[in-house]
């Protein structure tokens, strides 16, 4: 078929149609370069057709030729302005080059194309979190919950959006929403136990790390939360005999010296038995 269609490009060189499916051929068969190709050739014939330049973007950003990439997207975009199809191709592109400024201003001209989607203000309150706008990403993620009650990744997202702004409570409600949907994710666990830790209910925030570690689903970093917990419950005792985990050997290790001082028991030698220490 892709050897037919290149057949029909040379005979017929000045067909936008015929290139238009001859570099779709090569997407699909992963051959980036010869779709660009392709598509390039396309667009110099039909310049004015924003759905070509977009397909060109998509094949710059394959080769990861980024600049490329959102310079096809722009032009789709200034072509077709209330097409956001060049929105998102771009900011796919912009994304994948860490430029999220970027990404957020057009997130922004996203939501003003289609103010009801639920789904773009979800993503924009992502990105305006990923540049420390934290206020400006809790209203967009509040916005997203009013306009979707179900969707529940704009929670998740909120949930440690609130943890940043120490707004506990609220916190701790958009996780437990959150999990009665997705009741077994242990970053929403996590999150969740962080916020009951804030709030002095260390007792619930055990009980979610003890069953991220019944359900072997606790990482490292999970026990060493647990000896915390403990310390900060008052319960230096069990934290002094909780066993870190070998994948950190270091922090563990200070955190047992840690509750053992607070236990009244000898500490000191649990220190020096640290080959190195910062």
């Amino acid at each position: 078929y892709v050897e037919e269609l290149t057949e029909a490009a040379r005979l017929a060189p000045e067909s936008t149609g015929i290139l238009a499916r001859l570099g779709e051929a090569h997407l699909r068969r992963q051959d980036y370069a010869k779709a660009r190709d392709a598509y390039a050739r396309a667009v110099r014939l039909s310049p004015d057709d924003a759905v070509l330049w977009i397909w060109l973007g998509v094949a710059h950003q394959q080769l990861n030729e980024y600049e490329k990439a959102a310079e096809a997207f722009t032009k789709a975009i200034d072509l077709a302005p209330d097409n956001p199809l060049g929105y998102q191709a771009l900011i796919e592109a912009e994304t994948r080059a860490n430029d999220y400024v970027a990404a957020v201003e057009l997130y922004q001209k996203l939501v003003q194309l289609r103010p009801d989607s639920a789904e773009l203000r979800m993503h924009l309150g992502g990105s305006l979190a990923r540049i420390h706008d934290v206020e400006g990403a809790r209203r967009a993620l509040e916005e997203a919950v009013r306009l979707d009650p179900k969707l529940y990744r704009a929670r998740f997202a909120l949930g440690f959006v609130l943890l940043d702004l120490d707004a506990n409570e609220r916190a701790a409600e958009e996780f437990t929403i959150y999990l009665q949907d997705n009741p077994d994710d242990p970053d929403a666990m996590e999150g969740l136990a962080g916020a009951y830790a804030r709030l002095g209910r260390y007792d619930d925030a055990l009980s979610l790390i003890d069953r991220l570690i019944e359900d072997d689903l606790a990482e490292a970093v999970h026990y060493l939360d647990r000896m915390y917990l403990l310390l900060e419950a008052g319960r230096a005792g069990e934290a002094a005999t909780a066993v870190p985990p070998n994948e950190a050997p270091l922090f563990g290790t200070l955190l047992r010296a840690l509750a053992r001082r607070a236990a009244g028991e000898p500490y000191q030698t649990v220190v020096e038995s640290l080959d190195e220490a910062d």
